[in-house]
Order: structure tokens, then sequence, then C-alpha cells
């Protein structure tokens, strides 16, 4: 609250991420919550509730949501590598979401399938808040999927081998690598292009911006 200003807030991203696939028992946060639950999801989930009142009265109010195609699981990298991001019934969060409760799901940890799941809930969020808020606010709502960042520090966990051979697999195999560079000006382009303005979306890229 005491960052708290007059001053119309016309754009909001959630990106914050940790990914942790290679733990075999959960990290937790200083509020009990497992660390990739409570950075990748519920921090943003309690970032956007705080701020969207001051968003109403700016020009052309967004929020985006950086999602992964590892949530989704009609694709080849979130349907066909596994663990694949399932939800459940939310049975996690119904139970409370602290320790000694790790997944949104409510069954066993697993590293990989948290930080897939915690991509899933993102693009939901986004998704819900288009149907409750958008008309009345007039706030839009997306989720984005910039590519494949085989580069970034966020798979600093993953094993040495994998963050040597895994950007080589992307660029020349698969075909998905994108640079952080570049990530960045998709981004950008959903931040502020007036022609991806549209609410209740999510953003890919296939030599430019797709629904």
């Amino acid at each position: 609250d005491k960052f708290r200003s007059d001053t119309p807030i016309d754009r909001i991203v959630c990106n914050a991420a940790v990914y942790q696939p290679t733990l075999d028992y959960p990290k937790w946060s200083e509020d009990d919550i497992e660390q990739q639950m409570q950075i990748n999801y519920l921090s943003h989930f309690l970032l956007v509730s705080k701020l969207m009142p001051k968003m109403e009265n700016a020009d052309d109010p967004r929020v985006v949501m950086v999602g992964s195609v590892t949530g989704n699981d009609n694709t080849v990298g979130g349907g066909g590598v596994y663990p694949v991001a399932d939800l459940k019934d939310l049975e996690g969060l119904e139970l409370g979401g602290k320790n000694p409760i790790s997944m949104i799901d409510g069954y066993n940890f697993n590293g990989a399938k948290a930080y897939k799941d915690t991509k899933l809930c993102l693009m939901m969020i986004s998704n819900m808040l288009h149907d409750r808020y958008h008309r009345q606010t007039g706030i839009s709502f997306s989720s984005i999927y910039p590519g494949c960042i085989a580069e970034s520090p966020l798979f600093r966990e993953k094993r040495m081998w994998f963050r040597k051979y895994f950007p080589v697999f992307m660029k020349f195999v698969t075909g998905g690598f994108v640079g952080e560079e570049e990530a960045g000006q998709r981004l950008y382009q959903v931040i502020h292009d007036p022609r991806c303005k549209k609410s209740g979306v999510y953003w890919s890229w296939n030599g430019g911006p797709r629904e």
C-alpha cells in the first residue's frame, strides 16, 4: 500500500517464474506454500487483484499473463512430454494449498508437473478474468507463449547436459528456439500493439501474433 499513487496503471505483465523439475521434494516459501505454486501463480493472482482498481481509468489497460506451451496438453511440448499438466478438481487448493500440500491437484509432489500446472493456471485465470471483468472494466486480459527461450536462466536447475543440448535441439530439430531479445519483442507487441488489444485470447507465434 505504501507504493500506491493516483496515477492509473495501464499495463501489468505477470512473468515471474521458477522451474524446479529435478526436485523430488517441494521447497516451501516463507508463507509455507510450495515455491512454484506461489511464485508462478498465486503471486500473480494477488498482484492483479490488488492493482485492477487502479486500471479502470487508464487508457487501453491490459493484463498479460506469460504462459507456456507446456501447460497446453494439445501441443507436443505440453501433451507429448511427461508429465502432463492436469489440475484434476483443484483438490490441493481446496485443502488449503499449504505445507504439506505441495500440488494444485492434491497429489504427490512432482517438480516438473508443478511448473506446468502453474502455467496452465495462469492461462485459465486470464480467461476467467476476461469473463468476469472485461466488459465492466474495459481491461483486456490475455496470455502469451512467446516461444521456447532455451538459453534462459529458467533452466538453471536442469542437468548440465540438458542445458548444453536443449538449445541445439530447439534450434535445429524443432525450430522452436527463440532468443531472449526476440521473446521480449513479442511480449512488447502484445502489450502495446493495437492489433493485440483483444481480450480473452492466448497469443502464440507463427510469423506474427496468433490467437
